[in-house]
């Protein structure tokens, strides 16, 4: 009897601590229950199994069944932004009744994968830059290198063509003398060098005006490229005459119709006896 006595005080004691618990809805949907120590306009302090838990009043739904509404701003605080947002209109933008009220814009830079884009107003007429285009240039087509390395490799190719020009010139020079054909000075002077070929080659000048023709006709869109073909069939022709004429091997002058190649045996028949 007694054990079932002991058992009945225990069960209605639970039943005591259950109905004195308070109980805290939060708006997430979640449910605490404790013993709430304390209670402000701005949160409630609750004891849940010894450890005290601190929510804000935005947080809570219902304490105990009972709707809790949301803490309201303080006064201060709304005329403070009142005042601030009131203070940050320029006097531009501020226009007496019956005008226009004017278009006031704010000039922007963002930076987003490379590009550099001015966000002004329209009477400024900027326009969308990327990184890296040159003045002039379509939108749309970004520059493949920038123009620093492109004007390097452009000064590049300017100083090895002067130097593969004045090379040749100094190599033909140099076959004209020891072929006793003159004058040699014609070799260091464009298109004279090439009458000065034939006549190395012993060949008739019209091959000369051919060359000639053909070097300014190659500069026609598509069908240049024959020209060019024609040029190189007149290069080979003539350095294989003048091969002939400095007793070398014919292949020798065909061979110079090589690119870059054709410099090295250049060189032979300017500088073999």
């Amino acid at each position: 009897m007694r054990r079932k006595a002991w058992l009945l005080v225990a069960f209605f004691l639970i039943l005591a601590s259950l109905a004195l618990a308070d109980t805290l809805t939060l708006r997430s949907g979640e449910t605490v229950e404790g013993t709430i120590v304390e209670k402000t306009a701005d949160s409630v302090k609750i004891d849940v199994y010894g450890a005290e838990v601190t929510y804000f009043m935005d947080e809570v739904a219902q304490i105990n069944g009972e709707p809790v509404a949301p803490a309201p701003m303080p006064e201060e605080v709304i005329e403070e932004d009142i005042i601030i947002e009131e203070d940050f209109v320029p006097e531009e933008a501020q226009v007496s009744p019956g005008k226009e009220e004017p278009q006031v814009f704010e000039e922007i830079e963002i930076e987003e994968e490379g590009v550099r884009t001015p966000l002004v107003g329209p009477e400024t007429g900027a326009k969308r830059t990327p990184l890296g285009r040159i003045p002039g240039q379509e939108e749309g087509r970004p520059f493949p290198m920038p123009p620093e390395v492109f004007m390097k490799i452009m000064a590049f190719v300017f100083i090895a063509m002067v130097l593969i020009y004045l090379y040749s010139s100094l190599c033909l020079h140099l076959i004209a003398v020891k072929t006793n054909t003159g004058p040699a000075w014609m070799a260091w002077i464009p298109i004279a060098n090439i009458f000065l070929m034939c006549k190395i080659a012993q060949a008739n000048y019209l091959y000369a005006a051919g060359f000639v023709a053909a070097v300014l006709l190659s500069f026609i869109p598509l069908v240049g490229v024959i020209f060019n073909f024609a040029i190189l069939g007149l290069s080979i022709y003539l350095w294989y005459r003048i091969s002939l004429r400095r007793n070398k091997p014919a292949w020798v002058g065909v061979l110079i119709g090589i690119p870059f190649v054709g410099l090295v045996f250049m060189g032979y028949l300017a500088f073999s006896e």
